[in-house]
């Protein structure tokens, strides 16, 4: 079995037994088991990020479409850089929702990998197409956080400083910054190429859209506090259907 291929379904029974963990974590207190969901979460990601690279430049295992889902499924697992700096102890409840979008990925990309041509001599992928994809493995990543937080049902109070921190730190705020990067350099090169920034490609007008929806979720009010969350929420769910449709 191809090497990428092989990466790519271990990593799934990773996440799939990660998430049956997290899981089992919402009903029995077993001590530990956090850390444990945690530490899966660990090799999973960088199981999917070499699967999808080596498939994509080594064995040509899997098409471009299923390799750029696991590519997207990796950003997504892969632990936040504050788990590399600090240890603070994982929340099993919130594993669950951040794991079931990047799991949902692989498996797509598992079963389609199935039907997937010979993908020998393919041509390199532009830089446009690379950030895209970097930006829906971000998407993904902060869908889950968004998911957790309508999940999680905190207290008011609690969840208006949870809000405030998600919206201002992390992957939001990283895959805004790129998403905005990327739909600027596009308008560039349409502005270059065809005099006007208004008559895109379908691609091209899905990311302004995407964009105009995540600047939706940026600046509204903190008040009520599950209001930021859900049009994050629908802000990632249209950066991800975006990038599927582009692929």
């Amino acid at each position: 079995m191809p090497l990428g291929l092989l990466l790519t379904g271990l990593a799934c029974g990773m996440l799939v037994t990660a998430t049956g963990l997290a899981l089992w974590g919402r009903f029995h207190q077993v001590p530990g088991l956090g850390q444990a969901v945690q530490a899966i979460r660990w090799v999973a990601g960088p199981a999917l990020l070499v699967g999808a690279l080596w498939a994509r430049l080594s064995d040509r295992s899997l098409s471009p479409m299923t390799s750029r889902l696991v590519l997207m499924a990796a950003l997504a697992t892969l632990p936040p850089a504050r788990y590399w700096i600090k240890s603070p102890r994982p929340r099993v409840q919130a594993s669950v929702m951040l794991l079931l979008p990047p799991l949902i990925l692989t498996g797509t990309a598992l079963l389609l990998s199935q039907e997937s041509s010979d993908a020998s001599g393919l041509p390199p992928v532009p830089p446009a197409e690379i950030a895209v994809t970097i930006c829906g493995g971000l998407g993904v990543r902060t869908l889950g956080e968004a998911l957790d937080k309508l999940v999680a049902r905190v207290p008011r109070a609690e969840a208006a400083a949870g809000s405030a921190s998600h919206t201002n730190q992390g992957s939001f705020v990283t895959t805004y910054a790129l998403l905005t990067l990327v739909v600027g350099g596009v308008a560039m090169v349409s502005l270059w190429q065809r005099g006007t920034v208004g008559e895109g490609t379908d691609g091209e007008n899905g990311l302004v859209g995407t964009w105009l929806a995540w600047s939706a979720a940026w600046v509204c009010p903190r008040q009520p506090p599950w209001l930021r969350e859900a049009l994050t929420v629908v802000a990632a769910l249209s950066l991800v259907w975006t990038v599927l449709q582009a692929i």
